[in-house]
């Protein structure tokens, strides 16, 4: 090293003169932010001047593993100020990454946590925790993961665009591949305490199964409630927003956000809603329906889907729905039943109760109202679930 402090500070990095090399091998190291342990079990850095190289570096961190080439700028500054920001960019390479062993609550070797996490355990023995990112990074990653674990879901070959910036994360056209379909997501990240955080996401995903979407993403299971009795083929182009609970779970009744399903070839099998309007109407042929080429536009906020108006085709039938339901599955649906040949005349038809017991009102347009969830934004909490058990406690 030689050169003045002031040039590293300054970033007059011309009139330093920094450069050697620095190999490490099996070395333990923990940082406050994280529970466990990383095993560095090679890492060979270069410095030049301003810049550090990393031009071999291989670390595990529970059962995830990482091999990482790039640089770091500005590190003879972090060093000497206890203020300062490490900027770089990194190829990241991962067999596994296990994104629970980061939440900030879990159990690990690192017995050198903040005052924040100990109070948090302390406060929420039975939580986990979200994952507390540094806030004196500012760097951009090129991802390459076989699988991603999280909360139960794998995510295989992810791939794209990561930063970590002022305690942010940030996905910019990363891709991964679930259920047997490649998803698409530009995503934003923010940690809030060690039990919170709040997320934006930009999902887009063609041609997978409704039925294992529904079996195996839990997101997918409680805002899709109908998909229970799907089967077949659909693509969603969808924007969501939302906090995380202290498990790092969505907490629905945050959730907002609206996009589309495109439905390609599905057939609905012992839904009660096709179902009542078959009995009430004497038309056979509206149970158990078989839906092609339908564009869906959805919008979610405080608990409750709302769904712009659609038309289909069955049997010679022209069926137009719109209306609202919620996550607890309650229904507010208004349905016109275009007869044939056209469609060009129908009547009214009312659709309420819930998935379970739908209520079907033919020649009617009177639906009953499903009061929306009360959510508090800055505390992260959730003041009321909505739905019509909220209105008959009010009465």
């Amino acid at each position: 090293l030689n050169g003045r402090q002031s040039y590293a500070t300054t970033g007059q990095y011309d009139k330093l003169n920094n450069k050697g090399t620095i190999q490490l091998k099996n070395i333990k190291t923990t940082s406050e932010l994280f529970p466990k342990a990383f095993f560095i079990k090679e890492g060979l850095f270069r410095f030049q001047n301003e810049k550090m190289w990393f031009d071999k570096f291989g670390a595990t961190y529970g059962k995830s593993d990482f091999a990482i080439n790039g640089y770091l700028l500005n590190t003879i500054n972090y060093f000497l100020e206890s203020n300062g920001t490490l900027s770089g960019n990194f190829n990241v390479k991962s067999k596994r990454i296990v994104v629970d062993e980061f939440m900030a609550l879990e159990e690990g070797e690192n017995n050198d946590r903040p005052a924040s996490v100990e109070y948090a355990k302390e406060d929420n023995p039975k939580m986990s925790g979200v994952v507390v990112l540094p806030k004196n990074l500012n760097v951009s990653l090129v991802a390459d993961a076989d699988k991603v674990e999280y909360t139960g879901l794998v995510l295989n070959n992810l791939k794209g665009k990561v930063g970590i910036g002022k305690g942010q994360l940030l996905l910019d056209n990363t891709t991964f591949d679930i259920i047997g379909c490649k998803v698409g997501i530009s995503a934003t990240y923010d940690d809030e305490s060690p039990t919170a955080a709040n997320f934006t996401a930009h999902l887009t995903a063609r041609d997978f199964s409704v039925k294992r979407a529904y079996n195996e993403i839990p997101l997918f299971h409680e805002t899709v409630t109908a998909a229970e009795k799907a089967e077949g083929i659909i693509s969603i182009d969808y924007k969501l927003k939302g906090d995380f609970n202290g498990n790092m779970g969505p907490i629905y009744e945050s959730l907002e956000g609206e996009g589309d399903v495109s439905i390609r070839d599905v057939k609905i099998v012992g839904l009660k809603m096709f179902g009542g309007v078959s009995n009430k109407t004497g038309q056979d042929a509206l149970n158990n329906p078989n839906l092609k080429d339908i564009r869906i536009h959805t919008w979610i906020e405080r608990n409750l889907i709302h769904i712009d108006e659609f038309t289909f085709k069955i049997a010679g039938f022209r069926p137009t729905i719109k209306g609202t339901t919620s996550l607890n599955g309650e229904l507010d649906l208004r349905m016109r039943l275009g007869l044939p040949p056209f469609g060009l005349i129908g009547f009214p038809i009312v659709i309420t109760g819930n998935h379970e017991d739908p209520k079907i009102k033919i020649f009617s347009k009177t639906g009953d109202e499903i009061p929306e969830a009360k959510y508090n934004e800055k505390r992260n909490k959730v003041i009321s679930e909505g739905g019509r058990k909220t209105k008959k406690k009010a009465k």
